[in-house]
């Protein structure tokens, strides 16, 4: 192999790795960041999932659990979301938090 070719592969693999640099920098600024709407995602199904945990009585189940809602609470307040405030959610968010909690409590009264 002469050197124009070595040369011509070193700009081949210097330009993919340029490619490579630029969607991964797209797909970690973009959609595979945490939003306020994977943590409220992530909140409805713990919600629906605390009735089973519950009524299992399994300690270890509890705690797991625990530790689920609180790394929740990091998340969401590593974005800013204080669920106190009035305009921390958007009307979708609430809707669906607010199904969440009325599927389980009707679970949890049966």
């Amino acid at each position: 192999m002469d050197n124009n070719e070595r040369n011509k592969q070193t700009i081949m693999k210097t330009k993919l790795v340029s490619i490579l640099l630029v969607i991964t920098s797209v797909f970690i600024f973009t959609s595979c960041g945490d939003s306020k709407d994977s943590v409220v995602d992530d909140m409805v199904e713990l919600i629906h999932e605390t009735p089973e945990v519950m009524k299992s009585e399994d300690k270890d189940k509890i705690a797991a659990h625990t530790e689920k809602m609180k790394e929740l609470e990091k998340r969401a307040k590593a974005l800013g979301m204080d669920l106190s405030s009035e305009g921390a959610l958007t009307a979708d968010q609430k809707k669906r938090l607010d199904d969440a909690m009325k599927s389980a409590d009707g679970i949890i009264k049966e």
